[in-house]
């Protein structure tokens, strides 16, 4: 066999197989997200159980609500964020939720929960937020309602 056609050949193999060696080394690593294979930082994950029973993790609110707005797929069973102050899991259906200056680095993610409307209005006028319609987090409210 010719040595160039066979430089080329390998080289073809190994362009190939970088993809899958790569998603291989990443998936061992640290967790992703289910939407967009973003890291998860344990205090901003937000789990889902979905419509057929299936548990995903999301990396923050916003890439939640960017999820519930597309509308092929069905509204999750439920959904699990955590509390700002403590860091406890909240049902999302139950949490108060602020739009804020407060940019979470990982993420890019402005949106926070609170398990009381007290705690989320503390963080609105402190960081110039604006606490969103609540309880529960209104894109939620919205795919389970259209759904």
């Amino acid at each position: 066999m010719n040595r160039t056609l066979w430089v080329t050949l390998v080289g073809i193999a190994l362009s190939a197989a970088t993809p899958a060696v790569a998603r291989a080394l990443r998936a061992g690593s640290s967790a992703r997200c289910a939407e967009d294979g973003a890291r998860l930082a344990p205090r901003r994950a937000v789990e889902v159980e979905e419509a057929d029973g299936r548990a995903a993790r999301l990396c923050g609110i916003e890439c939640l609500e960017r999820r519930l707005h597309r509308t092929d797929r069905p509204a999750p069973r439920s959904v699990r964020v955590h509390d700002e102050d403590t860091g406890a899991l909240l049902d999302a259906d139950a949490a108060w939720f602020v739009r804020s200056a407060v940019v979470d680095r990982a993420t890019g993610d402005r949106t926070h929960a609170f398990a009381t409307e007290a705690a989320a209005r503390r963080h609105a006028e402190a960081f110039h937020g604006r606490v969103l319609p609540g309880p529960g987090l209104p894109a939620l409210r919205a795919a389970k309602e259209a759904r």
